[in-house]
This record gives structure tokens, C-alpha cells and sequence, in this order.
């Protein structure tokens, strides 16, 4: 009685101390509508893929007609990464020129293995209203071919314009609907399409992302209570079966 109730005691005692940590899985919903743009190679939200293409071979384009004094969207960029990779991981371009640059630094300073993220963040960029202007977000990895940085886009919008010109980008969330100013669809990849955008590498639209921030190295779950409470009893029952013996 008493091996056995020691083997069950050690038996509960490993269990406790190698509990896996349990998926505390979050969802990122557009920010608008019912889908969103992205840039970049996915994974399943809790193992990094190992791979995938460089920052500038990922990417989504689109030329707005003259008009526009002012492009915005909101933004939500993930990474894996950590210093010194990835340094870009996520770039805006208009005309070629960067307006905004993220490095997997500004998220990951250190090696955590956690999927960082900047939660849905507004950009916007002045531009000449007299001349046609593209616009090109770019994705992905930069200095190796390993865990991945990539970035949801939605609720592309140019103000100012009053042309509207053939297909184009969203005038508000990503989606296909009626054309709106500057050539831009009102309406927001509503049909789950990258209608109007030219796009090279991975990228896509997308419902919603499902993923862990602390993916397979999160900390460990507590130890049920019953865990301890079972140790308990067969300590209990040790002691009483020394007391009945005495």
C-alpha cells in the first residue's frame, strides 16, 4: 500500500511540474467590415513558419487618380522576430519613396518567442493633390529566411479627391463594392478579393487571424487544485495507515 501510494504521490508531483501551457488564443478581426488585407507569409497564430519570402517580395500596390491631398489606412503588423532581423519588416512606400518603416526591433527588443503585435494603428500621409500617386505596403523577412513578420491592412482611404476613376482600392473598409473617389472601392474586400490591388509574394484578404501571443514557449498553467488535493489524500492516507499499523 504504502509503494504504491508513493508511486501515484510522484506520479501527480510530474504531471505538476511538466503541465503544458494551454493556447490563450486571441482573434484579430478587421478593422472595418468583414475582411482585411495582408502582406506577408502566414502561420497558424502559435508556431512560426520557418521560411518565406523577403520583405520586398511581398506586396500590395494600387495607383490613386489625381485629387488626393491625403492617403490613410489602419495597420495591425506582427512579428516573430527579433533583433537584428527583420529591420524592415513592414514599409509603406508612395511614389516610391518610404513613409513608414517598422523593424521587428520596435515590437521584439529581445528573443521572447512571443507573436508581437501593434494592435490596429491609424496611418496617414499628406500627398500633392495634382498628380496621381501609388501606394505599395511591403512585408516579410529581411536578413534570413526564418520566423516571420507580417501585416494586416484595412480601411485604405483618400481624402480630398472628387475624380472617381475605373476599380480601384477601398474608399473605406478592403472590399469590392461601388467605385468611390480617386478610384477606390467603397465598400471593403466585402467579396473576399484583392480586386483593384497588384499584388506579388503572399498576400491576400482575410476574414479574421486566430492566434496565441505567447505561442508554444508561453509560461506554464497553474497546477489544478485537484492536482495537489489528490497528492494530499495519499499523504493522508500514509498517515493513517502508519497510525493503524502502530
Amino acid at each position: 500500500m504504502k509503494k504504491a501510494a508513493l508511486v501515484l504521490l510522484t506520479l501527480c508531483l510530474v504531471f505538476a511540474s511538466f503541465s503544458p501551457a494551454q493556447a490563450d488564443m486571441q482573434t484579430l478581426n478587421p478593422y472595418d467590415g468583414s475582411y482585411m488585407g495582408y502582406v506577408g507569409t502566414l502561420d497558424d497564430g502559435i508556431n512560426p513558419v520557418m521560411g518565406g519570402n523577403d520583405v520586398y517580395d511581398n506586396s500590395i500596390s494600387q495607383t490613386i487618380a489625381p485629387g488626393t491631398s491625403t492617403i490613410s489606412l489602419w495597420y495591425n503588423f506582427f512579428t516573430w522576430d527579433y533583433p537584428p532581423y527583420d529591420a524592415p519588416g513592414f514599409v509603406i512606400k508612395i511614389d516610391g519613396n518610404t513613409v513608414l518603416s517598422y523593424d521587428a526591433y520596435d515590437l521584439s527588443p529581445n528573443d521572447d518567442g512571443y507573436l508581437d503585435s501593434t494592435g490596429w494603428t491609424y496611418f496617414s500621409h499628406g500627398v500633392t493633390s495634382a498628380d496621381p500617386h501609388t501606394l505599395t505596403i511591403y512585408a516579410g523577412n529581411t536578413g534570413d529566411d526564418s520566423v516571420q513578420s507580417f501585416v494586416f491592412i484595412d480601411y485604405v482611404n483618400p481624402l480630398g479627391s472628387s475624380t472617381p476613376t475605373g476599380d480601384g482600392l477601398t474608399g473605406g473598409t478592403f472590399g469590392v463594392g461601388d467605385t468611390g473617389t480617386s478610384g477606390f472601392i467603397n465598400g471593403g474586400f466585402e467579396y473576399g478579393s484583392l480586386s483593384g490591388w497588384s499584388s506579388t509574394g503572399d498576400a491576400g484578404v482575410l476574414g479574421q487571424f486566430d492566434y496565441d501571443p505567447e505561442g508554444d514557449d508561453g509560461p506554464p498553467v497553474p497546477v489544478p487544485a485537484a492536482v495537489w488535493l489528490l497528492g494530499s489524500g495519499l499523504l493522508g492516507l500514509l498517515g493513517l495507515r502508519k497510525k493503524i499499523s502502530a
